[in-house]
């Protein structure tokens, strides 16, 4: 309505040691929402942004627990258990410049990408403000062929890191 807001608009995501002893010490029963809780004005959304989200996999366990799994981008992780720790990458689909035209992107307009989202719109906009996003095109590149990688590449190979680049910006576009 063009009016000057009365707040900066607020937002946040939690660990769930802080949710769960949070709730727990203020008396809040388990199912409570802490963004209405604590008057979030908007959420974030976004649709699955890689450019394979059928290769999109739980890979299962290793021999000493920890999480694999496989995703939108191609890249295989492996994840501790525990809340805070910080997946390795182990694997991923374009390992070499070829592989980039053996690997065409799948539909970046295909209707599973945005089904999720439409399904949780009409909720959203019930309660707070959504917001639209996507990646940008550097942290969205280095997951077709990890991080280390594709730093690699910048130096190493330019023409081929630009052109991961150019397509995933093009994808995301």
């Amino acid at each position: 309505d063009g009016r000057c807001p009365d707040r900066i608009p607020f937002c946040d995501s939690y660990w769930p040691e802080f949710r769960t002893r949070y709730l727990r010490e203020r008396g809040l029963p388990p199912g409570t929402s802490l963004a209405t809780h604590f008057d979030h004005d908007f959420q974030e959304m976004a649709p699955t942004m890689g450019p394979w989200p059928s290769d999109r996999a739980e890979l299962g366990t290793d021999r000493e627990g920890h999480r694999l799994q496989r995703d939108d981008f191609g890249l295989v992780t492996r994840t501790c258990p525990g809340p805070t720790t910080m997946s390795q990458q182990i694997d991923c689909k374009i390992k070499t410049t070829a592989d980039l035209d053996r690997f065409p992107f799948e539909d970046a307009a295909a209707e599973e990408r945005f089904s999720g989202l439409r399904q949780a719109l009409r909720q959203v906009c019930s309660r707070v403000c959504p917001v639209l996003k996507s990646g940008g095109p550097f942290s969205r590149s280095w997951r077709l062929r990890g991080l280390q990688q594709f730093l690699l590449d910048l130096v190493a190979d330019p023409p081929f890191a630009v052109e991961m680049v150019r397509r995933v910006t093009d994808h995301l576009i």
